[in-house]
């Protein structure tokens, strides 16, 4: 257990979010994952508004540090802040993402079971034609 004002928490949690990103970049690299990305992107959006949270966290923390002028901690605390920020902004990229690949992974994933089926649909200049592929 660590003490209360320790920065081994931190430290260690740091850590962990290195060791979750490099398994997470080896499994983006396996053949065939793309079909997990809307998902992934919903789970890292989750990941990405927690540490911003935390951050904001620690910005309102840094505040009354004893040791720092007025002006070196308004400093400290929007450094923070725009830190809080930045993973806010990616969070919603990916909620964007999220939302913009989902229909675009949904329609390959519907083209592949046409294609398994042995049936495409060809678009004519009026209406949808089913066709069998011989």
């Amino acid at each position: 257990m660590h003490p209360m004002n320790s920065m081994e928490p931190l430290h260690d949690n740091a850590a962990e979010l290195i060791k979750a990103a490099q398994a997470f970049h080896s499994a983006a690299c396996q053949p065939g994952i793309l079909g997990a990305a809307p998902l992934s992107l919903a789970r890292t959006e989750e990941a990405l508004q927690l540490l911003s949270g935390a951050w904001y966290q620690l910005a309102a923390d840094s505040s009354g540090v004893d040791r720092l002028s007025r002006e070196r901690e308004a400093r400290l605390i929007a450094t923070l802040h725009d830190v809080a920020a930045a993973f806010a902004r990616c969070a919603r990229s990916c909620r964007e993402g999220r939302l913009a690949v989902t229909p675009v992974i949904a329609g390959c994933a519907n083209d592949e079971e046409i294609e398994r089926s042995g049936e495409f649909v060809s678009f004519g200049e009026h209406e949808p034609q089913k066709q069998r592929v011989a």
